[in-house]
């Protein structure tokens, strides 16, 4: 029997300010992460690997990524990130990779590949891949045929049947997708960017959004929306038959007034 388990934490969108006084949608995005970051170290999980998929920083600020890697030490684990569309990713990448993250590559286990996808355009809201990286996604494939793999990338490359939000998608989506495709060890593609928990299949592939540790997005809404649900986080939980299980964790609903 097969004893391989793999414990993944996934926090995507902390927006977090360098000015303490900074807001997004009327939240305090740092008291905020700080209250998701203390339901991590308090659940009975050991994660293996923090995943940090993108808007790291509201405005792509140095304070602001050196504070969360501040805080992250706590989880004294590996940590892996790729920048979102408010980040700067020549600013972002110094840092973590001095802090010993892991900026975007893949990582591979005795069991499973994760491979970490740069969407992020500069300058814009939406998201795609360039050519080298589309070429790196067939390559880890490649190297790792048969090996059950979760792709992570910022950008959602589906729709979300929210109309502005479908305006910041992956736009080459289906370049991405014929890789993906080729390749039936791919067992999940998850992503931020989105501000709320999505759970699909395409092709039996599951596809994952996740929760930010501050605002959340209404689903499935035609004008920009925020939702009253709490932030949170995400579980994935990998095991050596190539089987994953997740679910999203959230703070008590009544945090804004903790």
């Amino acid at each position: 029997m097969n004893k391989f388990e793999l414990n993944i934490l996934q926090i995507t969108d902390t927006h977090i300010f360098a000015d303490p006084a900074g807001r997004l949608g009327g939240m305090d995005t740092s008291a905020s992460f700080l209250k998701v970051l203390d339901l991590v170290l308090n659940s009975p999980v050991n994660f293996d690997l923090v995943l940090v998929t993108g808007d790291l920083a509201a405005e792509s600020e140095e304070g602001a990524y050196h504070w969360l890697i501040g805080q992250l030490a706590a989880l004294n684990t590996t940590v892996a990130c790729l920048p979102g569309n408010h980040d700067v990713a020549t600013r972002m990448e110094p840092i973590v990779n001095t802090a010993g993250w892991q900026y975007c590559g893949d990582i591979v286990t005795t069991q499973w590949q994760v491979i970490l996808l740069d969407s992020a355009v500069p300058g814009a809201a939406y998201g795609a891949l360039r050519e080298s990286e589309l070429l790196r996604l067939e390559r880890c494939l490649s190297a790792h045929a048969g090996m059950p793999t979760i792709v992570v990338l910022h950008h959602n490359p589906v729709p979300m049947d929210s109309r502005w939000i479908d305006t910041m998608t992956l736009r080459n989506a289906a370049a991405f997708w014929s890789v993906v495709d080729q390749h039936a060890h791919v067992r999940c593609v998850v992503w931020g960017h989105v501000h709320q928990n999505y759970d699909s299949y395409r092709n039996g592939v599951r596809l994952l959004a996740t929760p930010s540790t501050c605002v959340q997005f209404e689903a499935r809404s035609r004008d920009f929306a925020l939702a009253p649900l709490a932030p949170g986080f995400r579980h994935l939980r990998l095991s050596g038959d190539g089987e994953l299980s997740t679910h999203v964790v959230r703070l008590a609903k009544n945090h804004r007034n903790a």
